[in-house]
This record gives C-alpha cells, structure tokens and sequence, in this order.
C-alpha cells in the first residue's frame, strides 16, 4: 500500500475523532453554561468533626440531561436519540479546587458508589470543551496545543492567578510555546474557563444513559479543613467562653450553579448557630426569604436563589450557650466561692474545720474537685477548643484550690499563712465567678442587638 492510501484511513480517522470531541465538548459547556437549568437545588452541609477538620457534604438535586453528544462511546454520540441502552453517559456535577480530596465520597441516587472521571480523563473532556469554545470564537489553535495545555489541566497544582496562566491569557503562549495565533485570541467567557481549570478540576460523574431525563440527587462528601488556628483564637477565647459571637467565613460551593442554593452549618453539643447568613446577590433582587437563619439551634439552615456568583461568602456566627461547661464551670466556682467564704467569715465553721478530732476529713473538700475534674474531659473541634479550654482551666484552678486548702488544713498550716491563702483563693473564685456571670449578661445583651440588626438589615449586597 503506497504511503498516500495508508494516510488517508489516519486522516479520516483523525477527523472523525475531532468531531466526536467536539459533541462532547459542546454537550458539557452547555450543561456547564445552563447548570441552574437541569439542576434544581444543591444542599451544602457542613459538620466540624474532632480536631481541625470538618466533613463538607453536597447534595445535587438534578435531572440529567436527554443528550446523546454525553455520551463516553465516541460512535454513540452521532445519534438523533438518547436510547437506555446506550450505556453511560457523562454529567459535570462540581467545580472542585485542586487540593487533596481526604476521605472523598460519592453517591447516586441508590446509595452505591458514583463513578468519577480520574485527573487525565478529565483533563482530557476540558480539552474538548476549550476545543469547542476556540472553535466558536474563530481561534486559530497549534497544532499540538492539546499536548501543551493537557499539563495545565490535568496537574493537581493550583495555578489560578499565577503568571504563567496570566502570560498565556495574555499573549497565547504557555511558557515557550504558543498555543493560539496573535491576531486570533478567545474571548473573555473561554478565558475565564481556562483560569477556573488551571485552579480547579471539573467533576464528571458517569450515569446510564436510562437515568437521563429522570430527577435524581446525587450525593459527594470530602473532609474539610478550617486552615491554621490563629493568635486572635486563643486571645479571645475567654470572651467566646462567656457567649462571645465567634463569625466564621464559608467558602460557598458553587451558589449560582442551581436554581436553589440550600447552606447547612452543624455544631456540637456545646455550641450553638447564633446565626447564619447568606450574602444577597450581586446579579438583583433574586435573594429567597430564607437567607438568614437566627434560630440560635446546634443546625442553621438558609437558602437562597443566585442570578450570578455572589461578592461575599456566606458566614455562621457561633457561640457558646448558656449551658453545658459553662454552667458546671459557674456552678463550681459559685460552689467554691461560697465554700471558701463559709469558712474565712464563719468563725464556726473554720474552727470546726481546723479543730477536726479527724484530720482527715478535711479531705472532703476534694471531693467535690474529683467531680469538676470528671466534668472537664472531653473531645471538641477547633471551633469550640479554645474556649472551653478556658473554661476547664478554671476548673482545673477550682479542683487545685479545693485540693490546696484540704492540704492546708490536714497539715496543720500556721494561722497567718492559712489567712493569707483562704482569701487569696476566696478572691481569686470571686473573679471567676463574676466573669462568668457578668459577661454572660453582658454578651447576651450584644447578641440580641447583633441578631436583632441582622433580621432588620438583612445581609449587604
């Protein structure tokens, strides 16, 4: 066979496979364009877990689209009709950042594992989605710029904003080789997809072709890290410790890329959501009722409709309720505090105590510091470590002053040391107790301003 013949079978076959990757390519920039189309409502559900990390649930409420050019079989995707028996088909479902997923998760409709598209698979269906995107704006492409911008995509690196992506946007060359024509540059839209894939990998979940057209939710979940603790947590954590709002921002997964855009924020016991607030849309007046949840609940819950991605990220304002350690932490202080004066202003009761025929049932006051210690173990989240570390030092102070006095008092302390210690003990009590009292009321006064601000403001625009 001459060498012209055997090109031509290559040629075809080349052609062939640039217009199957240009279905697809079209097929999943317009799911990707008409997100809020096809996909009704997304339930983003966060839960901090023990120590630094959290776990981040979504829920996709959608109805995947009747189209055959989403089809994973190139020969399929020529087909005037979606047939059940087509096999699976592609559905970008995210825009997740280029990170390490921890313990990532995925489910369909059933409970059984979802299949996800790897890096290079994806890499590959972003390709074709630039490749249609070129192609409508007239962009005259290298011949190899797939095999130069595949590195981009499909790396885990996150290159939003750096240079390099800036110099390609810019002048069409990535590092020394040049992707596009000079005088033939891509518009802003095609643009902007390719920072969002040089900083993020496009989800691309795999269905049957028999589910298309039917309303399903489908279902992911990775660990989530609330970043590094900074110097302002611990300096605060007294005032958290007496209901002080803690305001944590909430990077917001993708609010615009659904008809309703659904935030849930989950605490432990010893907390509580003060509240949670959606930020209004920079797009109109499209904002839902719902917004704002004041409810002062372990869960808040607010939706909202976006036109456009917001400005801002919505927030949760937590504090710790008037329950829990801080009450076992005020109870015990107001224990020792009248305990300690019984004994300094009851000149009954400190000989009782110093004229025991027992000694060692002075030991009774350790008592009580066996129980503050018991109320003091426990496991939180970084969220809540802080501040209730402040309270069971306190309690740790109130079980070694219980425990000193005891000392004290078995070994026979000199009367003026004994005078010395019993107020210095008493007084130190007496200011725990009033912190804790008053800045409760004093916090409790602010919160209601600050909630009662919010539902009469709402959130800025």
């Amino acid at each position: 066979m001459s060498p012209i013949r055997a090109a031509v079978p290559a040629a075809l076959q080349s052609r062939a496979d640039e217009e199957a990757a240009l279905l697809i390519g079209a097929a999943v920039v317009n799911c990707f364009v008409d997100w809020s189309n096809w996909c009704h409502r997304r339930v983003d559900s966060i839960q901090p877990l023990d120590g630094d990390q959290g776990r981040r649930r979504q829920s996709i409420d959608c109805t995947p689209p009747i189209d055959p050019r989403l089809l994973l079989d190139p020969s399929q995707r020529v087909s005037k009709r979606l047939r059940p028996d087509h096999g699976q088909m592609v559905l970008p479902i995210a825009l997740v950042e280029k990170k390490a997923l921890r313990h990532f998760d995925a489910r369909d409709p059933s409970g059984s594992p979802l299949p996800i598209l790897n890096s290079d698979e994806t890499a590959e269906l972003e390709l074709d989605m630039l490749l249609f995107m070129f192609r409508v704006d007239n962009v005259r492409l290298h011949p190899s710029w797939r095999e130069h911008l595949r590195g981009l995509l499909g790396s885990g690196e996150r290159n939003r904003g750096s240079q390099k992506v800036e110099h390609l946007l810019r002048t069409g060359e990535w590092g020394t080789r040049r992707i596009w024509s000079k005088d033939s540059e891509p518009q802003d839209f095609t643009k902007d997809m390719l920072r969002n894939f040089a900083s993020h990998f496009l989800m691309l979940a795999t269905v049957d072709a028999k589910q298309a057209g039917i309303r399903q939710v489908l279902k992911y979940s990775y660990h989530w890290d609330l970043g590094k603790t900074r110097l302002s947590e611990r300096l605060l954590a007294p005032f958290l410790a007496v209901g002080a709002l803690r305001r944590i921002p909430i990077p917001a997964d993708q609010p615009a890329a659904a008809r309703s855009y659904h935030l849930e924020f989950h605490v432990q016991d010893q907390f509580s959501c003060a509240a949670l607030v959606l930020p209004a849309s920079s797009g109109g007046p499209t904002v839902a009722d719902g917004h704002i949840d004041v409810s002062n609940k372990p869960m808040a819950h607010a939706h909202a409709t976006y036109a456009e991605e917001p400005r801002e990220d919505p927030y949760v304002m937590v504090r710790l309720p008037a329950r829990g350690l801080w009450l076992s932490t005020t109870l015990a202080t107001l224990f020792t505090v009248l305990l300690f004066g019984g004994i300094q202003y009851l000149d009954s009761a400190k000989n009782a105590w110093k004229s025991s025929p027992d000694p060692a049932a002075a030991l009774l006051l350790a008592a009580p510091a066996v129980l503050f210690g018991l109320l003091a173990s426990g496991r939180e989240h970084r969220l809540a470590r802080h501040a209730l570390g402040f309270l069971r030092s306190i309690l740790f102070i109130c079980t070694a002053s219980l425990f000193l006095l005891a000392t004290s008092i078995v070994g026979k302390l000199q009367e003026d040391w004994f005078e010395v210690l019993l107020t210095s003990l008493l007084c130190l009590q007496v200011a725990f107790a009033s912190f804790l009292i008053l800045g409760r009321v004093g916090f409790w006064i602010y919160v209601k301003t600050q909630i009662k601000r919010l539902r009469n403001v709402g959130p800025a625009t």
